[in-house]
């Protein structure tokens, strides 16, 4: 969808420039904004929680 950033920007009270900083990697979204959106995306909390895992692992091989 052409408008799905839009969409999401506007359903939580995100300015469009915020929303894209974070989609395109160029801001990280506060903590408080990264919940909500793993609340909305179960696929983006996966990798998120993937990701912890892998690192969690590479620390211990340390």
């Amino acid at each position: 969808m052409r408008n799905a950033p839009k969409l999401v920007a506007v359903k939580r009270g995100w300015s469009m420039v915020t929303f894209k900083n974070w989609l395109y990697g160029k801001n990280a979204p506060r903590m408080q904004d990264l919940i909500t959106l793993m609340a909305d995306c179960p696929e983006l909390e996966k990798e998120i929680i993937k990701t912890v895992k892998e690192t969690r692992e590479c620390l211990q091989e340390l």
